[in-house]
């Protein structure tokens, strides 16, 4: 056996030893030694020691750790490849060795080994596989054709790292426009735009949808839907909400304009139950949140939770629990928050699409979600689409019967087992908390501001509200209290929210309440006058309480039919009380008549008087 020489480093290892004792061997004789000349740059001789001078047990350490270290090698090449490309790696082999110590001629050979393994090797098979085990061993008689990977690839890492810059980018550029890019970067040799392609299927998908479609595409593509145990609740443990945007055209109250209406539902998570459906022609805001909730509390009794979107009319004030007088605190109400830019966090989602499945698309003017996905046949003029629209009130009198057959059409979903969701609901539905004083529910879900009462009154959307008690409170700022359904009651509190109450305004229009979106629709109509004022100056400029009369006059000479709401009760009623605001909502009852609202003219009349004789 050729000898092995050691290194003293390596020699102090097997001995366990310092330096000096190695040398102190060596002057003994234990130890056989030579110099041999400094390579890689190295001036002088190294000492080296003959391995076989070593006592028996340093030897046998040395072959150990030579041994382990070579299979610790050779597992490391194996686990490299996969079990079939091993498997075949060793068959090879296997006929390579079992040639070698049969000292048979090669087609002698070769007949009995394929008789043995049922299989055709050939003379120039064994000698390549030969040769490729004596020049690089087992891994060499690996087959890599066809396996490109980045282990393998011939893309030089700056290349590539560039590349990846380019492609990894929400502009979602082409890999060809990525790869010109690359190759007219580098002076050195690039491989064709196919080894790239190849190589980006190493990446995964995941990684290629976070950053080439960003973090809501991922989210809603690669993060398991928020899982709960549905049965371990209860029917009004959890309702959760969301906004749509309906994909159908109709005629808007007027009937002389298309539109998209906007729905928004409250749903009970137990058993899918759409609770609470709000449908109108304006964009939805908390205004529309707390007037579709106030509709389910009505009828299906208070929730111990509200699961929302993450969208700011979900996070105002009036869901807010630091706001003393906010829906959610009054009520005890609990609020959750969905995962932001997850909408698979949220059940709502999957009713939106069967909505759309089973009533948007049965309409002749079903349009898809935008443009992009409009159906050819839509792609018309807004005049013509307009003659196939449904009015306005016939689409929302078909969507909430829609929406009350879906609750009573049996759900393979989640926690409803071929049952319908009313009959899940109400099988769940251990107890119902009601608010007893519905007048405070009215007062709640409206909005609240900040004004002051001057001489005239309160002065709110250029209009003046008046009431014979707020002459003892001129001069206090008081906050005022209004329904979104009807703007011309005003009630008002003191700045420690007790009623002293409702006012009302001396110009109302004669056809219908004021709604909140009556002012919006005026307010665009006042915008659009004023742009025209450059090239046509009006005689005068209209108030909105005029237009808003205009545009009511068209809806009711438009309106076909009104939407009948049905009521409904239940069992196992708790009532929930709220003395103080329902205290309030008695003052409010009691102010609330004529004569007293015509006595405050009168008195301030007076006192005007008075005033100007300096009395």
């Amino acid at each position: 056996m050729e000898d092995i020489w050691l290194s003293i480093e390596e020699s102090m290892n097997l001995l366990s030893c310092s330096r000096s004792t190695i040398y102190r061997k060596i002057n003994k004789g234990i130890l056989k030694y030579r110099y041999v000349k400094g390579q890689g740059g190295k001036c002088g001789n190294n000492l080296q020691i003959l391995l076989s001078s070593l006592p028996t047990a340093a030897q046998d350490k040395y072959f150990n750790d030579k041994a382990e270290k070579k299979n610790q090698d050779y597992w490391d090449i194996l686990k490299k490849y996969s079990g079939k490309e091993r498997e075949k790696a060793d068959f090879k082999l296997r006929a390579v060795r079992e040639y070698h110590y049969s000292k048979q001629p090669v087609d002698d050979f070769l007949k009995q080994f394929n008789e043995n393994y049922n299989v055709n090797v050939t003379r120039s098979q064994l000698f390549r596989w030969q040769k490729k085990e004596k020049e690089g061993g087992f891994e060499n008689l690996i087959d890599l054709r066809g396996k490109h990977n980045g282990q393998h690839s011939t893309i030089p890492e700056e290349a590539w790292d560039f590349f990846k810059s380019l492609y990894l980018n929400q502009n979602q550029r082409s890999v060809q426009i990525c790869y010109d890019y690359t190759k007219r970067h580098f002076d050195i040799p690039i491989p064709s735009v196919h080894a790239f392609r190849r190589r980006l299927k190493t990446i995964p998908k995941n990684v290629l949808i976070y950053y080439r479609e960003g973090e809501k595409a991922f989210n809603d593509k690669c993060i398991p839907d928020m899982q709960r145990d549905i049965e371990s609740i209860q029917s009004n443990e959890i309702w959760c909400s969301d906004h749509h945007r309906l994909d159908v055209f109709t005629k808007d109250a007027t009937g002389k304009k298309i539109t998209r209406m906007w729905l928004t539902i409250f749903q009970d998570v137990r058993s899918s139950k759409i609770v609470a459906a709000l449908c109108r022609d304006a964009e939805p805001n908390a205004t529309a949140v707390k007037m579709c909730l106030k509709e389910g509390i009505k009828k299906f009794g208070i929730p111990q939770y509200v699961y929302f979107d993450n969208g700011k009319d979900y996070r105002s004030k009036y869901f807010d629990k630091d706001f003393p007088l906010s829906l959610v605190e009054q009520l005890g109400i609990k609020t959750m928050y969905a995962q932001p830019y997850h909408g698979q966090s949220k059940i709502c989602e999957r009713t939106f699409r069967t909505l759309i499945e089973r009533f948007a698309k049965m309409f002749p003017t079903y349009t898809g979600k935008d443009a992009k996905n409009r159906p050819e046949k839509m792609r018309i003029s807004n005049e013509e689409i307009l003659k196939q629209a449904p009015d306005k009130d016939l689409f929302i009198n078909l969507l909430y019967n829609w929406i009350e057959e879906f609750n009573n059409t049996p759900s393979k979903g989640k926690g409803c087992q071929g049952k319908t969701p009313n009959k899940v609901y109400y099988e769940n539905l251990y107890n119902k908390v009601v608010l007893q004083d519905e007048g405070v529910l009215n007062i709640l879900c409206g909005t609240f501001e900040e004004r002051v009462i001057n001489k005239n009154g309160i002065n709110f959307k250029n209009r003046l509200y008046t009431h014979s008690e707020l002459i003892k409170h001129m001069g206090e700022r008081v906050i005022i209290n209004y329904s979104p359904e009807n703007m011309d009651r005003l009630n008002v509190f003191d700045k420690d929210v007790n009623a002293i109450c409702v006012a009302v305004p001396k110009v109302i229009t004669p056809y219908r309440a004021t709604t909140e979106e009556d002012w919006k629709k005026a307010g665009r109509e006042k915008k659009k006058a004023r742009k025209a004022i450059a090239a046509f100056k009006p005689v005068r400029e209209k108030e909105e309480i005029e237009l808003i009369a205009a545009y009511q006059i068209e809806e009711k000479q438009y309106k076909d039919s009104i939407a009948e709401v049905a009521a409904v009760t239940d069992e196992n009623v708790i009532p929930k009380i709220n003395p103080v605001m329902s205290s309030n909502n008695q003052v409010l009852t009691g102010s609330d008549s004529p004569k007293r609202n015509m006595e405050y003219t009168n008195l301030f009349m007076e006192k005007w008087k008075n005033e100007a004789m300096g009395g």
